[in-house]
């Protein structure tokens, strides 16, 4: 429970922090931007568990940022062919995304590859850690490989991705939450990246004390 009450914090967090109670385009009501209502004590343990994920995060920027500088503007992942929104794959883009892809795979073998390997080793080692930490072993289950019959029709079996290793869950998405925006919102503070506040009035049903574990925002 600590752990999906953790995810779900980071999940309402947004790349421009906005404490206002909106809505989406389709009326439904968004979220509070890094924050979640739960009973006081929840909050007292989930805190512990929010602040050293994050903590993790934080020390990795440096080495984010090191493994960004050495990798090529061409081979960045945003650089992959792919359809736009409304549009379907077709066999041209099929075959720019294989183009792209091997040679990113022939640049990865190149001494500069290797060196971004090393830059970015670090960095997957953090988000391999976080991700043990809001997981699960259920959730955590290695995509089935192929078989045979798929490898002779020409399908090729991905090594070495993450994306082939691990379903999408709600904690990959809080993964890259907490190293691409919470990262570098806390950059610069060494701690204390939450707090909890205590509301008056009780739950209804136990008088439970109720409180609010937010993600704070950091002063310029």
């Amino acid at each position: 429970m600590m752990r999906n009450m953790a995810t779900s914090l980071f999940l309402t967090v947004r790349e421009k922090e906005d404490r206002t109670h909106t809505k989406d385009g389709d009326g439904h009501w968004l979220p509070e931007d890094g924050r979640i209502r739960t009973t006081l004590q929840k909050a007292k343990e989930v805190r512990a568990l929010v602040e050293k994920c994050i903590t993790i995060a934080v020390r990795s920027q440096a080495a984010m940022k090191h493994s960004d500088d050495l990798l090529p503007a061409e081979h960045r992942p945003d650089k992959q062919p792919q359809p736009h929104a409304d549009a379907t794959w077709t066999d041209e883009l099929r075959a720019q995304r294989r183009a792209w892809l091997d040679a990113r795979r022939e640049w990865r073998k190149s001494e500069k590859g290797q060196q971004w390997a090393e830059a970015r080793a670090p960095v997957v080692a953090a988000q391999r850690r976080v991700m043990q930490l809001l997981g699960n072993k259920r959730k955590l289950k290695r995509m089935p490989a192929l078989t045979d019959a798929k490898k002779r029709s020409g399908k090729l079996r991905q090594r070495g991705r993450t994306d082939s290793f691990f379903t999408e869950t709600p904690e990959r998405q809080a993964v890259n939450i907490l190293f691409h925006i919470l990262g570098g919102r806390f950059e610069d503070r060494p701690g204390g990246y939450t707090r909890i506040l205590r509301l008056a009035k009780p739950r209804l049903g136990d008088a439970g004390t109720r409180a609010i574990l937010e993600i704070i925002t950091p002063t310029p």
